[in-house]
C-alpha cells in the first residue's frame, strides 16, 4: 500500500468543468480577491503506468487538474492530503505554476483521500483560497465483469491482477462492459507478442490500441493500455473488438467516482 508521503506533485494541462473559490481575506489595498480555481471533472490516468496488485489493496497513478487565475498571479501552493485509513494528514508544496496534483488511486479497502489545495496569491497584503478537490474512490474489477462472445479464452499467471486474465487471438473477438464512473482505466499487457484492438464507447469508436512491443525488455504486465475521463460521473458501455490473430489481453479496469 503506498502512502500518500510516496506521492508527487506535477504539472499538466487541465480541462475544466467546476468553478470554485474562497471567501477573500481582506486587505489594505490593491487586489483583495482570493484566487479563483476551475477543477477538471474525473481523473487523469496514464497510459504505460502498471497496477500495483497485492492481497490487501491495489494502486494506480492518477492526477487530479486544475485551471486557477488572480490578478495578482500565485506565489505559494500546497496541496494537504487527508489520508483515509489512518486518520492523518500530510502537506506537500507545489510549484505556484503546478496546474496538477499526482497521487495513487486506490482499491481494495475502500479507502479514500481528502483533499484541499490551498493557493495564495501575490498581493500585498496576500490573498489565500483554499478549496477541497473532488474526492475519489477507485474501484478494481477483474476481467470477469466483461461479457464475452466465443472469441476470448481464460489464462492464469501470478503476474496478472488477480492471478488471470482473457486474451483473444481472432479477429472480431468483442467484450463488453457497462459501468458508471468519472474515468476508466483498461487495464492489459504489452509484449512482445502482443496484438491490437478497437476500443468504442456508447457505441462510437474512440482508439485503437495496440498492446505490441518490440524490445521485450518493456513489456508491462497489469499496464493501463486506454483511458478515458468524463466531464462527470455517469453511465457508460465499453467495448473492446479484437482486430488481428496476434494475441490481446484485457486484465482489468479501474472506475472512479468523485464526490465534492
Amino acid at each position: 500500500m503506498t502512502s500518500p508521503l510516496a506521492r508527487l506533485g506535477a504539472a499538466s494541462l487541465a480541462c475544466g468543468a467546476l468553478v470554485l473559490s474562497a471567501a477573500p481575506a481582506l486587505a489594505a489595498s490593491g487586489d483583495t480577491s482570493a484566487p479563483s480555481v476551475r477543477i477538471a471533472a474525473g481523473y487523469r490516468f496514464f497510459v504505460g503506468t502498471a497496477l500495483e496488485d497485492s492481497s490487501d489493496t491495489a494502486s494506480l497513478p492518477a492526477a487530479v487538474t486544475w485551471k486557477q487565475y488572480d490578478a495578482s498571479g500565485i506565489c505559494k501552493r500546497s496541496v494537504t492530503d487527508y489520508y483515509d485509513p489512518t486518520g492523518d494528514s500530510y502537506d506537500f508544496p507545489l510549484a505556484p505554476s503546478a496546474t496538477s496534483y499526482r497521487f495513487d488511486a486506490m482499491d481494495r479497502e475502500r479507502q479514500s483521500d481528502d483533499l484541499t489545495m490551498h493557493s495564495t496569491d501575490c498581493a500585498s497584503p496576500s490573498n489565500t483560497s483554499s478549496v477541497q478537490l473532488p474526492t475519489h474512490s477507485a474501484t478494481l474489477q477483474q476481467q470477469d465483469v466483461f461479457t464475452l462472445d466465443s472469441g476470448w479464452r481464460q489464462q492464469t499467471c501470478r503476474c496478472w491482477s488477480g492471478g488471470g486474465d482473457v486474451a483473444s487471438t481472432r479477429v472480431g473477438a468483442t467484450a463488453t462492459y457497462r459501468f458508471d464512473a468519472s474515468s476508466i482505466a483498461l487495464i492489459g499487457v504489452n509484449g512482445y507478442q502482443r496484438g491490437k484492438a478497437d476500443v468504442y464507447l456508447d457505441g462510437t469508436k474512440v482508439a485503437t490500441v495496440d498492446e505490441y512491443v518490440q524490445d521485450r525488455s518493456k513489456g508491462i504486465n497489469r499496464g493501463v493500455v486506454w483511458t478515458r475521463r468524463f466531464a462527470a460521473s455517469g453511465p457508460h458501455t465499453l467495448k473492446v473488438v479484437s482486430t488481428t490473430t496476434r494475441k490481446f489481453d484485457i486484465d482489468a479496469v479501474v472506475t472512479t467516482q468523485e464526490r465534492l
